[in-house]
């Protein structure tokens, strides 16, 4: 703020004025729930405990507090100390019991129930609700990975989307998810009845967030799900138990199908090279246990993922729920930061790890003690960028016609197994398909001794 040596902490070099802002905050202001300047010391401890109660508050979010120089170098004898427990975040909502009586009624007595969740796991005691709901009620559920919010093994699992689900549901309940379908790829039908329960059931954030819905229920899931639950089960008599029944086993058959056809096509892969996303997802599902906590950014192939590497413990599975590639490795490294007694595993495509800065990050997590593996599906091309451009955008355009994709092919590839090494990670390229297996057990025997891991695994290129 000042330069002409006024006070402590002003302009004293070249860059101070060339990186000033004109917005600040403005630079933020799309991803932060709240903001201000430090203008005083005086107020210091009121401004910290008010940013911590904002970004404490349900729907939770980061905050943003910019510090002035001259002001941190004021002098400070002290501070008041204020009490936490009268600035807390505020308590949840308990939904209507009369509206989940209504929820409880339409699901019981619907013929095609439909489930769809997006982070309802962020509180973890609503994934065992979440269970015994889709079991109560005989309904598919499908669970965006943001969080484990249902297991991935479980009969009733739909997967990320259930969009084949989405068409014939006559009854559709919506928990804590953003976009619960697309519906350029298919819509509800018109008399199904669709029905939120959410924290932020507006998504004020969102600007054009207008998929239609017939009962809006504002309340923490993991306070409405175990009563809806309570509701449901009071409800259901002998005959509807008998149709629940059914449905079931009937959904239950399919999928373990479906799981069944998917192992198969892996296994086929076991020799075949290039390495298939399929085989190495299939076999990093094998090497893990159900305790490692998997962080996903694999994009194109976050499907493989989620079909070939089950999870089904509440808090084993995150991925970034918004636009902001390059979170996993990050992630990764405060997830084991968090939880030091736990297996972490990042699975990442090869754009996401550069935009991941990995030297910064694998530097850290040997000086920090903070040890995780991180596997590279590299396919050497920014492939949603790639796909979009094909599919999507101009299919019959100048890229397709000469099969050259200007600003999303990323070959020939780094070796990113030497740049872990100069890390002081362990580093190791896997091109053979049956020298993956050993390879995950190589990787995760150093991370269990103390050391980061990166398996650079060049997959077959789309």
């Amino acid at each position: 703020m000042t330069f002409d040596g006024e006070l402590a902490g002003g302009k004293d070099m070249n860059i101070h004025w060339i990186q000033e802002q004109l917005d600040q905050a403005g630079a933020l202001r799309n991803f932060t729930k709240w903001n201000y300047e430090l203008r005083r010391t005086e107020n210091l401890q009121h401004i910290m405990q008010r940013a911590f109660q904002v970004a404490s508050a349900e729907p939770t979010g980061t905050v943003y507090v910019m510090l002035p120089r001259e002001v941190l170098m004021e002098r400070m004898d002290g501070m008041p100390a204020i009490s936490a427990a009268r600035h807390s975040a505020p308590t949840t909502p308990q939904a209507d019991p009369e509206a989940l009586q209504e929820v409880a009624e339409a699901l019981v007595k619907a013929q095609h129930p439909l489930i769809i969740t997006g982070y309802s796991g962020r509180n973890q005691s609503t994934v065992e609700a979440m269970v015994r709901l889709a079991e109560a009620v005989g309904a598919p559920v499908a669970s965006d990975p943001i969080h484990l919010c249902f297991p991935s093994n479980h009969p009733m699992y739909a997967g990320r989307y259930g969009q084949s689900y989405v068409q014939e549901a006559d009854a559709i309940l919506i928990v804590d998810q953003d976009v619960p379908y697309i519906p350029a790829q298919g819509k509800p039908r018109p008399e199904a009845r669709i029905i939120q329960i959410d924290i932020d059931p507006i998504k004020e954030s969102i600007p054009l967030g207008v998929f239609p819905t017939d009962q809006i229920i504002h309340a923490d899931s993991s306070k409405a799900v175990p009563a809806l639950v309570d509701a449901v089960e009071a409800l259901i008599t002998p005959a509807d138990q008998a149709r629940i029944d059914e449905r079931f086993q009937l959904i239950k058959d399919r999928h373990e199908q479906q799981r069944r056809d998917a192992k198969e096509v892996a296994l086929s892969h076991n020799q075949r090279s290039p390495i298939t996303p399929q085989w190495l997802s299939y076999c990093i599902g094998e090497a893990i246990d159900e305790d490692t906590i998997l962080i996903d950014e694999c994009v194109t192939n976050g499907g493989n993922v989620d079909t070939y590497i089950p999870r089904d413990k509440p808090g084993t599975l995150y991925r970034s729920g918004r636009s902001s590639l390059g979170w996993g490795l990050g992630g990764a490294m405060g997830t084991k930061l968090a939880r030091p007694e736990s297996t972490v595993v990042a699975v990442v495509g090869d754009g996401s790890f550069i935009y991941g800065h990995p030297t910064s990050t694998l530097w850290a997590a040997d000086v920090h003690n903070a040890p995780f593996l991180t596997v590279i599906y590299n396919n050497q091309v920014h492939n949603a960028a790639k796909q979009s451009l094909i599919i999507r955008g101009y299919p019959d355009g100048a890229s397709v016609r000469q099969n050259r994709f200007i600003g999303v092919e990323l070959g020939p590839s780094v070796d990113y197994a030497l740049l872990a090494q100069s890390c002081r990670a362990y580093g190791e390229k896997v091109e053979n398909p049956s020298e993956v297996p050993a390879a995950l057990e190589r990787a995760l025997e150093q991370v269990r001794g103390g050391r980061p891991a990166v398996l650079d695994v060049r997959i077959e290129q789309p």
